[in-house]
């Protein structure tokens, strides 16, 4: 199992995570990360993952330039539904150009 599928399932095993889907692009070395939380607090405790933080720490010689993560308000979708009695209001991207593929 690569770094990458490890981080998949880790974090999917956290508390008050929805989503959390990894895709690559079919053009080019580029992959996208795409999570969505019950409510920041519960994103802020993912964040203490420490699969994450393992990533997140080598993140520097795994990848092709900075880690760009971006904040995301659903304007349409899933956040007028109910989940687990909250509204889920935000996403989280995470967008990542490797350098080598065998390091995933």
């Amino acid at each position: 199992m690569g770094r990458l599928e490890a981080l998949v399932l880790a974090s999917r095993s956290d508390p008050g995570v929805v989503i959390y889907d990894l895709h690559r692009s079919t053009a080019d070395t580029l992959w996208f990360l795409y999570e969505r939380h019950e409510s920041q607090e519960h994103f802020d405790r993912h964040r203490e993952n420490p699969v994450l933080r393992r990533f997140i720490a080598d993140a520097a010689t795994l990848l092709d330039g900075k880690l760009d993560v971006r904040t995301f308000r659903v304007i349409a979708g899933a956040s007028s539904t109910l989940v687990s009695g909250s509204l889920t209001l935000s996403s989280y991207a995470a967008f990542v150009q490797f350098t080598e593929e065998g390091t995933l």
